[in-house]
């Protein structure tokens, strides 16, 4: 495993753009039990033997210290989520899959899983984990589920709050929550009012300067205002740094394994090499090349691709190994190229002249006299 990172982030919700959409189905799956949604009614149940995945270690539900000590158990956990989410397309977790190297031992593996569980625990996160890996070993990965509320010793909190505009009579301006707003003009009343949109003008306004310029209908209701999220979770760019600091914790399991591989969290495009990226193929494309190549072995038949990302996969590992054969080709062309130049080099000024001449010893000769038409004087 040598510069090469896997890394999916998801979401389950009830959206049906999300490929997951019950948090207890999820966390069933991932540990191999049963769980009930209390949402639904229904019962998940992935206690059978999966036909190409093995459970290989449970690290549990661990939690900040400011968590309910109840949530240790998996049905208790996900059913306070499903509880504090009532939208009908409400996010409710988030799914982290991340790959480990298969160069260290199952212990090892094991350290690592729970170091990157304790990484998003120590950003105050609730975090669920397992170890899964194929019945051949060639898939080690830790799966992470993690609900998107921040929580206290009372349990969840919301995501986050409206905060509004306001302004005093000097034109200063503020952004207040309501409880901060209300607490300020419980202070000094009248202080502090909310600034809206209005019909006739184009500024934003306080009620109090709207009614001096004459202006009586709002455009909206709502006043000018803006989200804050109380963490910084749900933020895009988070994406980028768990990347960059899972890498280097792989790297740090690899340095003290005594491994001498790496792995490199930026693409291949970020690092500069001229290496076309596969396509992750997932389960379904998985699942049908395998039924394909065991349909093909049993009528005596040479396994081929079957599906179109398979194949476009096949085409571009065979593109990348041509490449790198013909990058060290070229390579040892240009080493051998300046060991002969540096040869010839050595040559041309290790060798004296001949003492006496005043000819040079290498360089283009002068033909004899009799060649040049002098009628062989020297002249």
């Amino acid at each position: 495993m040598d510069g090469w990172m896997h890394m999916e982030i998801s979401l389950v919700g009830r959206s049906p753009r999300c490929r997951t959409t019950s948090a207890a189905a999820a966390a069933a799956y991932d540990a191999r039990c049963e769980l009930v949604d209390s949402r639904t009614g229904r019962r998940y149940d992935y206690r059978r033997v999966h036909p190409h995945e093995e459970l290989v270690a449970d690290l549990g539900v661990a939690l900040p210290e400011h968590a309910p000590s109840a949530w240790h158990d998996r049905q208790a956990l996900w059913d306070a989520v499903e509880r504090s989410e009532r939208g009908g397309r409400a996010a409710v977790a988030r799914r982290v899959e991340v790959a480990l190297p298969r160069e260290l031992t199952r212990e090892q593996q094991r350290e690592l899983a729970r170091g990157i569980q304790r990484y998003f625990v120590a950003q105050g996160m609730v975090c669920d984990a397992c170890v899964h890996d194929a019945l051949d070993g060639s898939n080690p990965h830790v799966h992470l589920l993690m609900p998107l509320r921040p929580c206290d010793a009372n349990g969840f909190l919301p995501k986050s709050k409206n905060v509004y505009l306001v302004r005093d009579a000097d034109g200063e301006e503020r952004w207040m929550d309501a409880k901060v707003l209300a607490a300020a003009n419980a202070e000094m009343p009248g202080r502090w009012e909310k600034i809206y949109r209005w019909r006739g003008s184009d500024e934003e306004l306080t009620p109090t300067e709207a009614k001096r310029r004459g202006l009586a209908k709002k455009k909206s209701k709502t006043p000018v205002q803006k989200t804050e999220y109380l963490v910084s979770w749900n933020d895009k760019g988070k994406a980028e740094v768990w990347r960059r600091d899972i890498a280097e914790l792989e790297n740090d399991a690899l340095a003290t394994a005594g491994r001498p591989e790496r792995v490199d969290h930026r693409s291949y495009a970020r690092q500069g090499r001229e290496v076309l990226p596969t396509e992750h193929e997932g389960p379904c494309v998985t699942w049908a090349e395998r039924r394909g190549a065991a349909w093909d072995r049993a009528h005596g038949r040479r396994p081929h691709a079957r599906t179109a990302k398979r194949m476009r996969n096949r085409r571009v590992r065979q593109r990348n190994r041509r490449y790198a054969y013909l990058l060290r080709r070229l390579v040892r062309l240009l080493e051998l190229y300046e060991e002969q130049r540096q040869r010839e080099v050595d040559d041309i000024l290790g060798v004296e002249a001949p003492r006496g001449s005043y000819r040079p010893r290498y360089g283009p000769r002068r033909a004899p006299a009799r060649q040049r038409g002098h009628g062989g004087l020297g002249l």
